[in-house]
């Protein structure tokens, strides 16, 4: 995966996710270039502190709705993809109208409700504040990196969920950007996921990007390593 492929997979991730009115921010300068305090936060095998130093320092890429991120890096053949849940509970600007009017009084119409954000944002963000702590949330990180492959031990590609750098799933191919996204939308973000089905957001077209994705090498993705359980 060259750079320009790597960069519009990342533009086409934000695309799909402010269609799904679940972007806050997403951003277009120093991609993949982080502080060496979120780097070294990192090795501190900490959710709060890998994710408060990432957001202190602007490190990241996509700013999700619920103020969770991605983090997408590339040096050469070397990927890092990442997902940081944020610990707060998520509450949408629509539950935060629901508590104060009638489902039926709510306008459905998007300039009426941006009038109401720009209304209601001190109200809002207060609320937000008020949140409880998510103690599911979830760290999901994707590397690829030719240093330290070792055949059914340390696979060349491979996802790691939670914070135990000894769970790795391998991967047979290399994941894209939006790839990365659409996975951690389907598997955490189940009811927007659905939502953008019905809306026809995530359609037949966007459920092909796996044929984006780069097979890995042989010489890197081996026959003893096929034994094992690993995604597609």
């Amino acid at each position: 995966m060259n750079e320009a492929v790597f960069k519009i997979s990342i533009n086409e991730a934000g695309k799909i996710l402010k269609k799904m009115d679940f972007l806050k921010s997403k951003k277009d300068i120093n991609i993949g270039k982080y502080s060496q305090e979120s780097l070294d936060a990192v090795k501190s095998g900490d959710l709060k502190t890998i994710y408060q130093t990432a957001v202190d320092n602007n490190d990241y890429e996509l700013l999700l709705d619920d103020d969770s991120i991605f983090q997408f890096s590339k040096n050469g053949d070397k990927l890092r993809y990442a997902f940081i849940q944020s610990q707060s509970t998520y509450f949408s600007f629509q539950d935060f109208l629901l508590e104060m009017f009638d489902e039926s009084d709510i306008p459905t119409d998007e300039q009426l409700l941006e009038e109401m954000e720009v209304e209601y944002a001190e109200d809002y963000e207060q609320r937000r504040a008020e949140q409880k702590i998510n103690l599911g949330a979830m760290y999901i990180r994707y590397d690829v990196d030719h240093n330290g492959y070792r055949p059914n031990l340390h696979s060349y590609a491979h996802i790691h969920i939670g914070l135990n750098n000894n769970f790795r799933l391998p991967s047979s191919i290399i994941l894209t950007p939006l790839s990365f996204v659409l996975f951690v939308m389907k598997h955490v973000y189940i009811t927007q996921w659905e939502i953008a089905i019905k809306q026809n957001i995530i359609d037949d077209q966007t459920l092909q990007f796996k044929r984006l994705c780069e097979n890995i090498p042989n010489e890197l993705w081996q026959i003893s390593e096929q034994r094992e359980l690993y995604i597609i």
